[in-house]
């Protein structure tokens, strides 16, 4: 090391001393005295205030930007439309990927549990033995009503007559016909 180095390395032994308050005061060098938060609180201040201008032009142009798009009713019911189309999705993609997954499960905590009671049943022939039964209940559905629907049109006659009028009450038609003997 150059005699440089090793004078820069004793001063700074020395100041570190200093602070650690076991060095003697008359041994600390000129630059040591100095007082350096004098000279840290002048740097702190000047950047302060470089930030802070900073953050008032970006504060500036973000209320600019800010009140030209309140300002702007396409542009709001646009972004809002927008927003309101990506939370719908988003809905049912979290809804759709949540219940896929909890249907699996399901399907795998079923499996195990038949497995655990040593029974041969699996969830893939529950599902298709309830699908037999639906098949089979809408079959029986379906015959139901066409049976139904034959018997109707034995029943119904060949040509259609119109439902016949209910017969009115005595009151209102002896007051009927008294009108028109008196209009003879």
């Amino acid at each position: 090391m150059s005699e440089q180095g090793k004078d820069v390395q004793r001063e700074n032994e020395k100041a570190q001393d200093l602070e650690r308050g076991q060095a003697d005061p008359k041994d600390v060098p000129d630059k040591a005295k100095e007082e350096p938060d004098v000279l840290l609180h002048e740097d702190v201040l000047q950047r302060l205030e470089e930030l802070s201008m900073t953050v008032k032009s970006r504060l500036a142009l973000d209320f600019t930007d800010l009140n030209r798009f309140l300002l702007s009713t396409k542009r709001l019911m646009l972004t809002n439309f927008l927003m309101g189309v990506a939370r719908g999705v988003g809905f049912l993609l979290g809804a759709t990927l949540v219940g896929t997954l909890a249907i699996y499960f399901m399907a795998k905590v079923f499996d195990q549990s038949m497995k655990a009671l040593k029974k041969d049943v699996t969830l893939d022939k529950v599902i298709s033995q309830a699908a037999d039964i639906r098949s089979k209940f809408m079959t029986a559905l379906e015959e139901q009503e066409e049976g139904e629907e034959g018997k109707q049109l034995r029943e119904t006659p060949s040509e259609w007559i119109p439902p016949q009028k209910p017969p009115r009450s005595d009151a209102s038609s002896n007051s009927s016909e008294k009108a028109s003997s008196e209009t003879e």
